[in-house]
């Protein structure tokens, strides 16, 4: 596993390019059917994923937190100091108050939170 640690000044979401297309994909959330949702085709820029790909810790890579039950087997982390550097940046860059604003404009929801303890925010 490579790491590689991005500049401080750098966001890792293009708020300028996904803020310009607001009011259309804030009006295609909300008349989507059956229910209010939307897929963001390339929500990260490409050298963004590719460099979240490439710190992307294995199975065997960290401590995993193990979900095992009838319809689920999956691993987690919550302990945002176990992150490689990448990840971790952008978790906090997801988690930010910037980009809970970006979901709360894109959604109609007001008073969005992040989950700072990464505990079954998705």
């Amino acid at each position: 596993m490579q790491t590689t640690v991005r500049p401080q000044a750098a966001r890792l979401f293009d708020y300028a390019r996904w803020g310009a297309r607001l009011g259309f994909l804030s009006r295609a959330y909300r008349e989507a059917e059956p229910f209010p949702h939307i897929e963001l085709d390339a929500f990260l820029d490409e050298d963004v994923a590719r460099l979240a790909v490439a710190d992307f810790p294995g199975p065997r890579d960290t401590e995993w937190i193990q979900y095992k039950h009838y319809n689920e087997h999956k691993l987690g982390q919550s302990r945002r100091e176990e992150f490689p550097p990448f990840i971790g940046a952008l978790v906090d860059e997801l988690n930010s108050p910037e980009f809970v604003q970006f979901l709360s404009a894109l959604t109609g929801i007001p008073g969005l939170k992040s989950d700072p303890m990464l505990e079954g925010g998705g």
